[in-house]
C-alpha cells in the first residue's frame, strides 16, 4: 500500500484507536476531519476523484477486510443454528 499524507494517516489513526474516548463522536466528525485534510492535498476534488484516489491506495485492504467479514459471518451462523423442537404432544407450548 502507498503511503498516506500525514494528516489523512492521523485522522484515520483517530477513528481506529482502541479507546473508544479517543476516537472521533461522530462520523460527521471524522468526515469533517477528513475534508479538512483532503482540502489541504488537492483543494477542488471532487467526491468521484477521491473515491478513485481512496480506491487506488486502499482497495486490496478494502476487499480482503470484506473477505474476512464474510467468512466471520458464516461461521458464526454455522455455530449457532436454530434447534428445532419437538411438538408438545399435548398441545401445550
Amino acid at each position: 500500500m502507498q503511503a498516506l499524507p500525514a494528516g489523512v494517516q492521523a485522522v484515520l489513526d483517530r477513528a481506529l484507536a482502541p479507546a473508544r474516548e479517543s476516537r472521533f463522536s461522530s462520523c460527521g466528525a471524522m468526515a469533517a476531519a477528513l475534508r479538512i485534510e483532503l482540502g489541504k492535498l488537492s483543494p477542488t476534488m471532487s467526491r468521484g476523484e477521491l473515491r478513485a484516489w481512496t480506491r487506488s491506495l486502499l482497495d486490496k485492504e478494502v476487499l480482503a477486510h470484506r473477505a474476512l467479514l464474510r467468512s466471520m459471518a458464516v461461521a458464526i451462523v454455522a455455530r449457532v443454528e436454530p434447534t428445532k423442537r419437538e411438538p408438545n404432544p399435548k398441545g401445550r407450548s
